[in-house]
């Protein structure tokens, strides 16, 4: 929510400092989600420069790219997306992209530049407020959470079936439970720790309650049991999730590969990152695959899984993450995807990585929204 306002206050500062008007760098068009900018040079010429401000602003800088074909530009946009800290921030990334293309053009820098800083919130706004109503809610659906799970545990102790099965059924059930309150309990606890922004004391309620409920269906589904899939949550953050597929469609050739791939490393899963923002479940998660290498069946160079069902024209919030998972599998499965073998660690950590996935699936996404999505695009009624 904080995050919100001040990307809202630098971007109501950016307009005011460069128009639609403006005669070296214009804000042509800029929401929370993207920005369309345009420099022009001392003999008229147009750039026409975009920016996606993806989920883990402002942790990492927006993605730069342009259709001009201009080698230098190319070099200022790279050098923009490895900043850090406060330099992520837009309006320092702007006034940095000015300054670098007003002095390779040797053009003067426009009125106003030392006003280009992460502005401050208003001393007298009432976030303390909203934030401690916030973390009421947050807390008391914790606490109602726990309450459900304790109830059912206690159903499962009062069963008279001393049978193998069912015994086999409590013994999974108390772990699910144990496994879930363990989880719950590390989101918890870092409601008043400042060095874990991302866990419950950062979110939305709405987005942080819907994600501690698809936590507690997925540890009580079947598929989970089963050991069709796991998860856990990375840095403890429930807005980032680590998804391994352990078992896919048996007749395709991903799961031969699979198969393959459990002799080099022991496990043979493939491995997934779920990243949620504040606007879930209105808005979908950006799902890439981490490990292995997967070409083809909707991966795109990087990782990232396009699939309409990702993108806002095609989600519903009332998709749950258990069938987003499973529908994921199929897809990688029965459209042709593989694992490809032998890759380099350095051409992994150079372009399998989240910034090129999200990069190429912002890209993609726009091209089809463009040209229309194939059916095999469409998520299954």
């Amino acid at each position: 929510m904080a995050c919100l306002k001040s990307q809202k206050l630098e971007i109501e500062l950016l307009q005011q400092i460069f128009p639609k008007d403006h005669n070296r760098f214009q804000l042509l068009g800029c929401t929370l989600d993207d920005l369309l900018c345009r420099f022009i040079d001392g003999n008229g010429k147009h750039y026409d420069i975009q920016a996606s401000i993806t989920v883990t602003y402002p942790m990492t800088p927006p993605i730069w790219y342009s259709e001009c074909d201009d080698a230098k530009l190319s070099e200022i946009m790279q050098e923009l997306g490895n900043t850090q800290g406060e330099d992520n921030h837009l309006v320092l990334q702007v006034a940095s992209l000015v300054r670098k293309l007003c002095d390779t053009h040797n053009v003067p820098l426009p009125d106003n530049m030392e006003k280009l800083t992460v502005p401050m919130k208003p001393q007298n706004d009432n976030d303390g407020d909203e934030r401690a109503m916030e973390l009421e809610i947050i807390r008391n659906a914790y606490e109602i959470l726990i309450l459900m799970l304790t109830q059912e545990n206690d159903v499962h102790e009062k069963s008279d079936d001393d049978s193998m099965d069912s015994e086999k059924t409590s013994s999974k059930d108390e772990e699910v439970k144990q496994t879930l309150q363990q989880t719950l309990q590390k989101l918890n606890n870092q409601q008043d720790r400042q060095d874990q922004p991302q866990g419950l004391a950062a979110g939305s309620p709405n987005a942080v309650n819907r994600l501690m409920k698809e936590l507690r269906l997925i540890y009580h589904s079947d598929t989970f049991k089963q050991n069709v899939f796991s998860l856990d949550l990375d840095d403890d953050s429930i807005y980032n999730w680590n998804v391994s597929l352990h078992s896919v469609d048996k007749d395709s050739r991903l799961y031969a590969d699979m198969l393959k791939l459990k002799k080099i490393d022991g496990e043979g899963a493939i491995k997934l990152q779920f990243i949620f923002n504040d606007n879930y479940p209105s808005s979908p998660p950006f799902v890439r695959v981490v490990y292995p290498v997967i070409m083809g069946s909707f991966v795109l160079f990087g990782g990232a899984i396009c699939m309409q069902l990702l993108t806002n024209s095609g989600w519903t919030s009332a998709y749950t993450i258990e069938s987003l998972i499973i529908q994921i599998s199929v897809a990688l499965s029965q459209n042709d995807g593989r694992i490809i073998f032998d890759v380099s660690n350095r051409l992994l950590e150079k372009v399998y990585n989240l910034e090129y996935a999200q990069r190429n699936f912002q890209l993609a996404e726009k091209l089809h929204n463009k040209h229309g999505w194939s059916q095999l695009d469409r998520p299954e009624s």
